[in-house]
């Protein structure tokens, strides 16, 4: 994923390769940031991207390690950019109207991304008046669901498909019953509101960050 201004024109980005240069096209774009799948071939070094006349970008500032898939996150910070976790009353177990709270707010900028944490299937994809908008994931291989809440927006996420940690889901947000921007992240041991039961997911979100 590359970021930066005026990307909204980009056609290509050109890997260093061991012998040539490999390019990808983009998977998606905006005008800040461009998404694209890293090509067969590539190797360390420090891509740019073509525009549809056919200029160059400069090069990264850095150069980009290209990792095998096993070197892939198998677990994310939730949130991609800057955080805290509030006060106590943003803590699990803390005093709500007429009940308590069962997750962990993560309190940050409103349109930073939020990141599937874990490797998942999306069980929920809907809004509430509580929760907003709102991502529920059962975890791969581990009968544990995670719960993304108060998105800017509604997930383009598809119920019933499994995506890989890192993806985004979504925007932090307000949206719901919330005082401010911030994602409310759940962590259930069984069924999300079904069955399960939810656990503090505060040492977790400290153990990935």
């Amino acid at each position: 994923r590359f970021t930066g201004t005026y990307l909204d024109g980009v056609k290509k980005v050109v890997f260093p390769g061991k012998k040539d240069p490999v390019s990808s096209r983009y998977i998606a774009r905006t005008g800040r940031a461009v998404r694209v799948e890293v090509p067969r071939g590539a190797d360390d070094g420090r891509p740019y991207a073509v525009d549809s006349s056919g200029n160059r970008s400069n090069r990264v500032p850095s150069t980009l390690k290209i990792l095998p898939a096993s070197a892939i996150p198998v677990e994310v910070f939730p949130v991609d950019g800057p955080y805290d976790f509030g006060s106590s009353g943003a803590r699990f177990g803390a005093g709500r109207a007429g009940h308590s709270h069962q997750g962990q707010d993560v309190i940050a900028a409103c349109g930073l991304p939020v990141l599937a944490s874990r490797r998942g299937r999306v069980v929920y994809n809907e809004y509430h008046s509580l929760a907003g908008n709102y991502v529920v994931m059962k975890n791969a291989g581990s009968n544990t669901y995670f719960a993304y809440m108060h998105l800017t927006k509604p997930s383009k996420l598809k119920v019933g498909k499994v995506y890989d940690a890192g993806r985004t889901i979504g925007r932090v947000g307000e949206t719901g019953d919330a005082v401010g921007c911030h994602l409310h992240f759940e962590y259930w041991v069984g069924p999300w509101q079904t069955g399960g039961r939810p656990i503090d997911p505060l040492p977790y979100l400290k153990s990935v960050r």
